[in-house]
């Protein structure tokens, strides 16, 4: 046989092409929290299932992929990407229970659950009738990049708590969740030496709707600015000759200063 070197050469791809070519990774949808939690004992009988996702999710499919065992009726509501489980009634005492989640649950973009999840727990012999309460905060002294974060004792009706929050002087930033903390995180620097306050409204609710009570306020102080101003530019600039007899002497600050 004769051996035949093929003399085709690739055709490089036109700009055109490799623009329609270009595609973004949109990460899986994930469970980032679900309560009651794994192994938790002497859960109320009052208390609702809820599945927070990183993601708005493809409700049906979240709802039909769902199911706990013992069966239990009850309804879904939704906030946002937040799921919640309530029960017809209560859950049986001192019973365990286990809720699944399966990966045919979808985001929006129809892309399916990362892994499936599974939580058991035991309910305890009573009805949740008591308030939520903040065990810790920011400490008192803060650094400019200070993130705010407010823990509760108990997890919380997510979308109560972060409609309750306010801080004084106004920033601008960022609402999230750590398990059972919220976590406030400005965009930009803090002022030097400004005292802010936090306030948390009495409506701020845990997941069974108990609220807070009272307003809770927390103050907190930024540290001092104690870096000395320095001259950036001038003009005229230093050693310059045939300088006009009449002109405009400029000088840029690296920060504000006292004008007077």
């Amino acid at each position: 046989g004769v051996d035949h070197e093929n003399t085709e050469t690739a055709t490089p791809l036109s700009r055109d092409v490799f623009d329609a070519l270009q595609f973004r990774v949109v990460p899986p949808p994930e469970v980032l929290d679900a309560t009651p939690r794994n192994g938790t004992e002497g859960v109320f009988v009052n208390s609702p299932v809820v599945l927070a996702f990183n993601k708005e999710m493809d409700r049906p499919t979240v709802e039909a992929a769902f199911s706990i065992d013992p069966p239990v009726a009850g309804t879904f509501t939704w906030e946002g990407p937040v799921a919640r489980f309530n029960v017809d009634g209560f859950f049986e005492e001192a019973t365990t229970y286990t809720y699944s989640l399966n990966t045919t649950a979808t985001d929006a973009d129809g892309i399916n659950l990362l892994e499936p999840l599974e939580v058991t727990f035991t309910t305890g012999s009573g009805v949740d009738v008591y308030p939520p309460t903040i065990i810790s905060v920011i400490s008192s002294r803060a650094p400019r990049d200070a993130v705010v974060r407010i823990s509760f004792s108990e997890p919380m009706d997510r979308a109560s708590a972060m409609m309750a929050f306010s801080i004084d002087p106004a920033v601008t930033g960022n609402l999230s969740w750590e398990a059972d903390t919220l976590v406030f995180t400005p965009r930009a620097l803090l002022d030097y030496d400004t005292l802010y306050t936090v306030l948390i409204e009495g409506s701020a609710k845990d997941l069974a709707g108990n609220p807070l009570g009272t307003d809770v306020h927390y103050t907190f102080l930024t540290i001092a600015d104690t870096v000395p101003p320095e001259v950036r530019a001038s003009s005229p600039r230093n050693g310059s000759r045939e300088v006009p007899l009449v002109m405009t002497v400029t000088l840029e600050f690296s920060d504000d200063v006292d004008r007077d």
